[in-house]
């Protein structure tokens, strides 16, 4: 995969992207979401972009919780809404990318589709 071309044009469309050396990921903030990005090996063409702790689950009724990403996951595409083993709720997005796709146009559909997903899922959890 191209790594460092996702970081550069990922940079280009977020402010302030950091990078977690002890785990290797890119930590950024996009429409007051925390996202990361988790490269992936060069033989790799997925692209994986997250919320790994959009809220925590023990302040929700595990049947309500359950229903709640059940729904969020059937409603919205390419987005997939998972419960941690820490107890976290995590919005993830996993592209395939081809090797002709332009990355830009890739990352502002994930960025928009995570943000689209994470304020659906806030909002059926009130």
């Amino acid at each position: 995969m191209r790594n460092g071309e996702i970081v550069n044009k990922l940079g280009a469309l977020v402010a302030d992207m950091n990078y977690i050396a002890a785990i290797g990921w890119w930590h950024f903030e996009h429409d007051n979401h925390r996202m990361v990005y988790i490269p992936g090996d060069d033989s790799s063409d997925t692209i994986r972009i997250c919320i790994p702790h959009f809220d925590a689950s023990d302040k929700y009724d595990s049947e309500f919780l359950a229903a709640t990403i059940n729904e969020v996951n059937r409603e919205v595409k390419y987005v997939k809404v998972v419960l941690l083993g820490n107890g976290s709720i995590a919005v993830n997005y996993d592209y395939l990318c081809g090797t002709s796709e332009d990355i830009s146009s890739v990352l502002r559909h994930m960025l928009k589709c995570l943000s689209f997903a994470a304020d659906y899922l806030k909002n059926k959890l009130s």
